[in-house]
């Protein structure tokens, strides 16, 4: 596993030396308020298998935007995780200026339609998605798991229509989206290295 935290930098001086030699099975970006990795080796994406994004609260952006990121021969899967506490359990990003909830999720939709199809998207924690503050007054609707999971289905389906795609690779490309809670997530998949234990033990304990 190779993972970049927020203080990272895929070219800070030195790094991009090691990184050439890696061949990491998953990659994590942690933190990252935009990610810009064009210039990362190609040799990083050969043996890779999953890239995952954890985002915390108060992001710069809603989302993570994975701009250039290789789809490498063994990629087959592309996990977000809205990071929360269980105690403190809305997502908000702080995104100035202030913009609705479609807006904000937009740009997941265009990154998901970017991969090929065969890809599994696998959405963590989407219940947690709040309208963020503007000037201090919290937007009177707030998004459950089930309007965010509409939210971005629909704008996915109309991503997909825009761009050329027939019904059937439509069909293909949305049904490949699944979304998890993360009590789910945590008991499901392999979390260390990318959830911080003392958050994970919060959640299984909730």
């Amino acid at each position: 596993m190779l993972r970049f935290d927020n203080v990272d930098h895929p070219h800070q001086e030195g790094r991009c030396t090691l990184i050439k030699h890696l061949r990491p099975k998953t990659i994590v970006f942690f933190s990252h308020n935009y990610i810009d990795v064009q210039d990362m080796p190609p040799s990083l994406y050969a043996c890779c298998e999953e890239i995952v994004s954890v985002m915390p609260p108060c992001c710069e952006h809603l989302l993570i935007q994975l701009h250039n990121l290789m789809a490498g021969p063994r990629l087959c899967k592309i996990t977000y995780v809205f990071h929360t506490l269980p105690s403190t359990a809305s997502w908000y990003s702080g995104s100035l200026p202030f913009r609705s909830m479609v807006e904000e999720l937009k740009p997941l939709s265009c990154v998901i339609s970017a991969f090929p199809s065969n890809i599994q998207v696998v959405i963590v924690n989407a219940g947690s998605l709040r309208p963020h503050r503007s000037n201090g007054v919290l937007w009177k609707r707030t998004t459950e798991s089930d309007d965010a999971q509409v939210i971005i289905m629909d704008q996915l389906e109309e991503v997909l229509r825009d761009e050329g795609n027939s019904p059937e690779q439509v069909r293909k490309n949305m049904g490949r989206v699944c979304f998890i809670t993360m009590k789910e997530y945590l008991m499901r998949e392999k979390w260390k290295g990318i959830i911080p234990e003392e958050t994970a033990r919060d959640w299984l304990n909730h």
